[in-house]
């Protein structure tokens, strides 16, 4: 017992200092463990197959050992180099300036809260300033009165200050998410139906709430509308008189009038009568009750409101679409839309205040320090106090330094080098052939028809075919070259000169294409250095970056911890 306690020991505790040293070191500089897996993994979607990891360390030991090459050349302080790393931190710095919970949290609530409406009563008593009392006073006793037995409408009646409770009794219609602000809309999606709220203490004046009923959620509503102006107080014979102008209207709307040329006929909407009607899509709880109960009413059966009368006159509206919310936590798109919804909403506040506390525990600076000056630290120190941020800047950094390094070492110096790429060709031209070939012409368009249309001009005269593509002005696009044949994006028949293929739909390209056979060739026939001299820079550049690497590991002797990298591939 106390034998297997002892070894068992051991083992943790070499496990422990396996876990401590480096996976590699090249010179005096060390790669860790976590370093290594954290870009394998980030690189590789194979999962840990031990012959992947075993290439991938190869290749991870070169771009250290050229990024370090960078960095001896001093290559991170070019201008450019600068420029372009202070332009990716403004980039991407927003991203680190959220909370992914927070938002994560609201996006859930938000979505719950907009799968329904609320039908909404309130009562409403405003105070100025700091002068609460009085407005305290009368909102406690409306609560005690609620207490009491009191209906709802009555309280409103006798307390509320909302000017139209008169007409409503504390009854201001349906609304939806993100018709009130967040605070208020929590409140009141989370008192029962039928309930009374708790008192709620705005800027400007304190409410009582009670949702009296809910419904599916009816999402944003996008409505045309004639509206003929009458004042509440007309007079009856123009009250009649605009009355039958409406009444006159809808019946040549249902008999197949055009309602755009009447709302621009007759509609006194200066916002829309010029633009057929048409309104801004709108969510419950932002317009007149009736109006919004008239619309909700629409549908792709039931195109047209009947002509009815609102404080501003009368109405006829016509349907055009109901946009739903975002509502499903699984969909992607819907949470995109959700978080932008969010983003252009006094919810956003609450992020930022998550923000705010997070980089006064990071910065560390007195609570009197105002939140411009936090923000303004944490910002320039971020790569101190977010690992993430800071690997995602480090990245980025050594990425730009790599191609820079690699320009330099390789990719200019082989282009240069117009000898050394001709005497690699000398050396190792055999590697360069052809396989099976044809030279040709592929024609492609993203037009059927236009193609058939050609191809059967072509068919007709294959030996015009440069004068036939002039007369096309660009309809149909060619490439004229020598092609090997299981490179072509389309099957031939048979490989002949003189043979024209049947146009076919390429799904890859999204084109219809045909190809015209000039000559065939066979297999195996060398290429001259200007047909290989893609193939040659290639492996030259291959050539250099080995000679390249081969003197920094002179310099820089790679050395892997075999004990480390055993405990990777376990």
């Amino acid at each position: 017992m106390c034998k297997n306690l002892t070894a068992a020991i051991i083992l943790l505790l070499a496990m422990a200092t396996v876990n401590a040293q480096p996976l590699f070191t090249y010179g005096p500089h060390k790669v860790s463990k976590e370093t290594f897996l954290r870009a394998y993994e980030k690189n590789n979607l194979g999962g840990k197959d031990a012959a992947a990891m075993q290439q991938y360390l190869e290749l991870y030991t070169r771009f250290r050992l050229k990024v370090q090459d960078a960095y001896d050349l001093k290559l991170d302080t070019m201008p450019s180099q600068k420029a372009d790393l202070e332009n990716f931190r403004n980039q991407v710095i927003g991203m680190y300036l959220t909370d992914d919970s927070m938002m994560l949290e609201l996006v859930k609530v938000s979505m719950a809260n907009s799968k329904r409406d609320i039908r909404l009563s309130h009562i409403y008593i405003p105070f100025n300033g700091t002068d609460t009392l009085a407005a305290s006073d009368a909102i406690k006793n409306a609560a005690k009165a609620l207490q009491q037995g009191k209906s709802f409408e009555t309280v409103a009646m006798e307390f509320s200050k909302d000017p139209s409770v008169k007409l409503n009794k504390g009854d201001i219609g349906w609304i939806s998410s993100f018709t009130l602000p967040y605070a208020m809309e929590s409140l009141v999606y989370n008192t029962p139906i039928g309930s009374i709220s708790s008192i709620y203490k705005s800027s400007t004046a304190y409410h009582i709430f009670r949702p009296s009923a809910d419904r599916p959620a009816t999402g944003n509503i996008h409505v045309a509308q004639i509206l003929l102006e009458l004042p509440e107080n007309a007079p009856s014979k123009e009250a009649d008189r605009v009355k039958k102008l409406a009444d006159s209207l809808y019946t040549v709307i249902v008999a197949g009038g055009d309602f755009g040329k009447l709302a621009l006929a007759f509609s006194n909407d200066n916002a829309s009568f010029n633009n057929q009607g048409v309104l801004q899509p709108f969510s419950p709880g932002t317009h007149d009750p009736l109006f919004e109960e008239q619309a909700v009413m629409l549908s792709d059966k039931n195109i047209y409101s009947k002509p009815f009368r609102s404080t501003n006159g009368w109405h006829i509206l016509r349907f055009l679409r109901r946009y739903p919310r975002p509502t499903d936590i699984n969909n992607a798109e819907d949470i995109a839309a959700m978080k932008t919804l969010i983003q252009n909403d006094d919810r956003n506040s609450l992020i930022r205040l998550s923000v705010l506390q997070r980089a006064r525990k990071a910065t560390g600076l007195p609570p009197e320090t105002s939140e411009d000056e936090v923000l303004e630290k944490y910002i320039a120190g971020l790569e101190q106090y977010d690992s993430e941020y800071a690997a995602q800047i480090n990245e980025f950094a050594e990425g730009n330094l790599l191609f820079e390094a690699m320009q330099r070492k390789v990719w200019d110096k082989s282009a240069g080098d117009e000898k050394g790429l001709q005497q690699y060709y000398k050396n190792n031209s055999g590697r360069y052939k052809w396989k099976e070939s044809v030279s040709g012409v592929l024609f492609s368009s993203t037009d059927a028809s236009v193609l058939r249309s050609f191809h059967k001009k072509l068919t007709a005269e294959p030996e015009t075919w440069k004068g036939l593509i002039l007369l096309e002005n660009g309809a149909v696009q060619y490439d004229s070259s020598r092609f090997e044949i299981d490179q072509l994006p389309l099957k031939l028949p048979e490989t002949k000169s003189g043979l024209i293929t049947e146009p076919v739909y390429n799904k890859t390209d999204e084109l219809h294409q045909f190809f015209y056979v000039l000559k065939t060739w066979p297999a195996n026939v060398t290429r001259s250095y200007e047909e290989a001299k893609g193939f040659v820079l290639n492996d030259y550049q291959q050539v250099l970056e080995d000679a390249w690497i081969k003197e920094l590991k002179k310099k820089y002797p790679v050395k892997i911890n075999q004990a480390v990298w055993k405990s990777i591939n376990r």
